[in-house]
């Protein structure tokens, strides 16, 4: 059983919560969905109606303004009923938002939080291997030996292809 959190979050009603979202809505599911390689969007649209993809975001820049702790219990019930499906929420709210939360200004908070943290917005990462960086770099000289970084962004929308910007910095 997990206790209140000492800022007077109740992980316990937060818990019970995703859990039976996720008992109704993601694990009846799950082998399916691996068994046909297909992204859970509907699943992924009651999460985001639930606040998970901005679990520590301030309100103010559209997330449930909670905690790490309540981040912690929250991916664990989703682990529990689909680990893939934890791993979509985990990485848009940790690297994504945390990141843009530690690092971004204003205005970029403003700009990418916001549909971020309401899952008008998938945030994504990608791991380039040394290989691909020299190739890159190879073709896209301006860039020179700066490392580059390649971010995804993709709109939770019914097509898979429709506005998915990709950009190389």
């Amino acid at each position: 059983m997990v206790k209140q959190a000492e800022s007077g979050i109740d992980l316990e009603m937060i818990r019970e919560a995703v859990a039976a979202y996720v008992a109704k809505e993601i694990t009846p599911f799950a082998a399916q969905w691996d068994r046909e390689a297909s992204f859970p969007a509907q699943a992924l649209k009651g999460l985001a109606e639930l606040g998970c993809f901005g679990i520590a975001v301030p309100d103010h820049l559209g997330g449930a303004g909670l905690n790490y702790q309540a981040l912690a219990v929250i991916l664990e019930e989703i682990a529990a009923g689909d680990g893939a499906t934890s791993t979509i929420i985990s990485v848009n709210n940790c690297p994504v938002c945390s990141i843009l939360l530690a690092w971004g200004n204003p205005e970029q908070q403003s700009q990418w939080l916001k549909p971020l943290a309401s899952g008008a917005m998938l945030g994504l990462f990608a791991s380039l291997s040394r290989m691909l960086v020299r190739m890159l770099q190879r073709f896209v000289p301006e860039h020179g030996a700066r490392v580059i970084t390649m971010c995804l962004m993709a709109s939770n929308n019914s097509s898979p292809q429709a506005n998915m910007p990709m950009s190389l910095l």
